[in-house]
């Protein structure tokens, strides 16, 4: 989920209609279609339902739009807050990342150790796994 997908959901039950989201959003409206799609398939619960002559927000939808329109308000004070530099800024920060499992590029078979003396870490990698080190003395 991402801010674009909340500004559309948005847009889709202010204007109760795809093709009109798409307009005040600038996306084509299949876009508009495809992001409201991943947005329920990820949530796992319809949002809209459809109509002959638009959509409308489910029961579900209606809860959401709740926290949607929260979300981008809190997303419009922070650029707002940020771009501003006499405001201050005071509140909680949470920081989110994704958990990848890569292997990093590198010669050699997967018993070697990777070390770059010039780097001055003293930490190497084995296997490609962040945070398996040995200190070489």
């Amino acid at each position: 989920m991402n801010i674009a997908q909340l500004s559309t959901f948005v847009a889709v039950i202010e204007t109760g209609s795809l093709t009109a989201a798409a307009r005040r959003t600038g996306v084509t409206q299949p876009g508009v279609t495809r992001q409201m799609q991943r947005l329920e398939l990820e949530l796992g619960v319809a949002l809209l339902e459809r109509l002959p002559t638009g959509v409308r927000s489910s029961p579900e939808g209606e809860r959401f739009l709740a926290f949607a329109r929260e979300t981008l308000q809190g997303y419009a004070e922070l650029l707002g807050a940020i771009q501003d530099p006499t405001t201050p800024l005071e509140g909680r920060l949470r920081i989110n990342r994704e958990h990848h499992t890569g292997r990093i590029p590198r010669a050699g078979t997967s018993d070697d150790i990777l070390t770059d003396p010039s780097s001055g870490n003293d930490r190497s990698f084995r296997n490609g796994h962040y945070g398996r080190y040995r200190r070489d003395a």
